[in-house]
């Protein structure tokens, strides 16, 4: 009984690793998105762009520069920042 209950949680575990496995090619390196990546959007959309004219002090949400670009943040503290 307690090797049929290992095969099943071995089994589920696998199928699990299946599904979200992601196999890449050398090609397909993932690298983390850069400032200039989050900040052209920002200024494309024309809610976001409200924003960095009159930040929104409720939601802490205010522009910041950031490697030189200016990005919308929400800022609630002095230690956390969120793009």
């Amino acid at each position: 009984m307690v090797d049929d209950e290992v095969d099943q949680v071995a089994h589920k575990e696998y199928w699990s690793h299946e599904i979200f496995a992601q196999k890449l090619d050398e090609e397909d390196r993932l690298y983390p998105v850069t400032v200039r990546e989050i900040a052209d959007p920002q200024r494309a959309d024309p809610k976001l762009l409200k924003l960095f004219q009159n930040p929104d002090k409720e939601r802490h949400i205010k522009p910041l520069m950031l490697e030189e670009e200016i990005v919308l943040c929400q800022v609630e503290d002095k230690t956390s920042l969120v793009l």
